[in-house]
């Protein structure tokens, strides 16, 4: 089977598991909604999915947009339904959250970013996940400008981001952008997309449907580039142009919205 064909059915697989999730497993009042916090994580996956699948299958750049801000607006219900003692594991509140803040940056929607940053915990709570918590942290200062504490930190990143699927080449992409160092940046972050080129049959389909032809975090390292002056010196094929240059796509419905 070709590799678009499997995009294809990877892609109506998703919109049904969307459409079961919207009209079936997540009730209201999300109060009462046993699992929510998992249930609620899946369609922030499902629409990051999505939007790269909409961008790979039909160069659909709205619907892109459009997808990476639902999966970030999704991600805001679960920390709302967290601090209201909903159904949500600590794990998904203080761990597992990069990928939603990548989406939202990578959409330059930072107004969003600041008010997801504003409820995610200030605090790890769960102690083996320290190295995604840094991580994060790292992510929420750039995203907001706290550059105090961005400074406290970044000085825990090195050692503590380790352990996690190419998580020490994000690091690097990290520091040039914590120094504003362009040469840096630009030579870490060619570094980091070159090593999905590396991968493996195997590590390739851990991977998202698409995820190994076009890369989320990285165009939110872009984003926060220019956010810090720093321009983007080096071409690749996971950095498609148009993709650069965010569209605001800011969606009404197609997702689980607060209350």
């Amino acid at each position: 089977m070709n590799k678009a064909r499997q995009l294809k059915i990877s892609l109506r697989g998703l919109e049904v598991l969307i459409k079961r999730y919207m009209n079936q497993e997540v009730t209201r009042p999300y109060e009462a909604c046993r699992g929510f916090g998992n249930l609620v994580d899946d369609l922030v996956d499902a629409f990051h999915n999505r939007a790269l699948l909409r961008f790979l299958l039909n160069a659909d750049v709205d619907g892109f947009f459009e997808d990476l801000n639902r999966s970030a607006l999704t991600y805001l219900t679960l920390l709302k339904g967290y601090h209201q003692h909903c159904d949500v594991e600590k794990t998904r509140a203080n761990a597992y959250t990069a990928l939603p803040l990548a989406c939202v940056l990578a959409a330059d929607n930072i107004p969003l970013a600041r008010e997801i940053d504003s409820l995610m915990p200030r605090e790890l709570e769960v102690p083996e996940r320290r190295n995604m918590f840094v991580y994060t942290r790292v992510l929420r200062a750039l995203a907001t400008g706290d550059e105090q504490t961005l400074a406290m930190v970044f000085q825990e990143a090195p050692a503590a981001c380790t352990g996690w699927f190419r998580l020490e080449e994000k690091v690097a992409v990290l520091d040039g952008l914590v120094r504003r160092d362009e040469a840096a940046f630009n030579q870490s972050l060619l570094a980091y997309l070159n090593s999905f080129e590396e991968l493996d049959e195997d590590e390739r389909e851990e991977l998202s449907p698409g995820a190994d032809d076009l890369d989320v975090e990285a165009l939110a390292f872009v984003q926060l580039a220019r956010k810090r002056g720093l321009a983007l010196t080096t071409g690749h094929r996971m950095l498609p142009p148009e993709l650069i240059e965010p569209r605001s796509r800011i969606p009404r419905d197609g997702y689980p919205a607060w209350p």
